[in-house]
């Protein structure tokens, strides 16, 4: 899926596997960017962080998501923050928070710590010879 090759394309691929539309995406984030003092998104601004890393990126005029942002997309979505920024890496990194049991609350450190796959025995034993 080449669609999941850019950041864009992975927040467009959570919100509809979620069946969210963008602008049901843009009022939960507005509520909590209001609360919290800053500018709210608007639905344009919103579908263009979707094409982020795309071929359809837009180059003039752009604007990236607020620090905080990035945090509360990964709530609705249920992905983690690496899968979010990274994709999977060739199956190393976890794209569902579902998937990480452990985890009973919204812990972002041990999100990330959590969502890197276990290494293979393989990889585990070679390392133990080289050292």
């Amino acid at each position: 899926m080449p669609h999941l090759n850019s950041f864009g394309g992975r927040l467009r691929d959570a919100r509809q596997e979620k069946k969210l539309s963008g602008r049901w995406m843009v009022n939960y984030l507005n509520g909590y960017l209001a609360g919290c003092g800053l500018a709210e998104v608007a639905l344009t601004t919103y579908y263009s962080w979707e094409k982020i890393g795309t071929h359809a990126e837009l180059i003039k005029g752009k604007s990236y998501p607020h620090p905080i942002v990035y945090k509360l997309l990964l709530i609705p979505l249920g992905v983690t923050g690496y899968w979010l920024l990274n994709g999977d890496q060739g199956g190393k990194i976890i794209r569902r928070r579902s998937e990480l049991p452990q985890l009973e609350s919204i812990n972002y450190g041990l999100e990330q710590l959590s969502s890197l796959k276990q290494e293979d025995e393989l990889t585990i034993e070679a390392r133990r010879v080289m050292q």
